[in-house]
């Protein structure tokens, strides 16, 4: 079975990777509040693409985690929608998938 981590925001996996490298000290807690816009804005492009917004991720991350936002905090790599989609539905979408989760 798969897991969900690609729909898990990038900053959230960020700081679970930070978490795990600082393994024995206090652990941060992790700030979950864009989590969600952006799972809805992949769930969104996955139903109407068939596939992740982010393109297959490059050799250079080895760690799949680190791989996803790695690429995600790439705003230039995350897929647009065709244009049979409005512009505005396409703004939208870019939106809910935002890197940064004080603009999401």
């Amino acid at each position: 079975p798969q897991d969900n981590r690609q729909h898990i925001a990038p900053e959230v996996l960020g700081q679970v990777a930070k978490v795990r490298a600082d393994a024995g000290k206090q652990a941060p807690l992790i700030d979950y509040g864009g989590q969600t816009c952006w799972a809805v804005g992949v769930l969104i492009y996955e139903c109407l693409m068939q596939a992740h917004p982010l393109p297959e991720y490059p050799d250079r991350y080895s760690d799949p985690v680190t791989k996803q936002v790695g690429y995600a905090l790439d705003d230039s790599v995350v897929r647009t929608l065709p244009a049979q989609y409005s512009p505005e539905f396409n703004a939208l979408v870019m939106a809910l998938l935002e890197s940064d989760p004080h603009r999401r």
